[in-house]
């Protein structure tokens, strides 16, 4: 884990597969949580959701990886969008853009948030 911090190595995990593979039986004790809390960059992804039939990434958020790591909204915000953009094989330039955008994307929906809580 030391040297994927080092070398800012990021983590592609598939919490689906890995249960639809019978790697683990429940997502309570995939590692990613370990991961996080170490400081080991992650992306979730979705592995084949053609072959294993699923709804493709949100299920895999949402349904499973959000409750079963018991993630909070920080990491799903770092997992989802801001690893993504961040650890993409895309230029910088297109990165600072995407990354620029994401951010007024997510603080509108942070204010949108609030303003149905209120």
């Amino acid at each position: 884990m030391e040297r994927l911090k080092d070398e800012h190595i990021c983590l592609e995990v598939c919490p689906i597969s890995n249960q639809m593979l019978r790697y683990m039986k429940d997502l309570r004790i995939h590692p990613i949580s370990e991961y996080i809390n170490r400081g080991v960059q992650c992306v979730v992804a979705s592995d084949d959701p053609q072959i294993f039939d699923t709804v493709g990434l949100a299920w895999d958020l949402s349904g499973e990886v959000w409750h079963g790591a018991m993630l909070d909204l920080r990491d799903l915000k770092k997992l989802l969008l801001r690893n993504s953009f961040t650890y993409s094989a895309i230029s910088p330039d297109e990165r600072a853009q995407m990354l620029k955008n994401w951010n007024n994307d997510w603080q509108n929906f942070v204010r949108a948030v609030i303003t149905q809580l209120n």
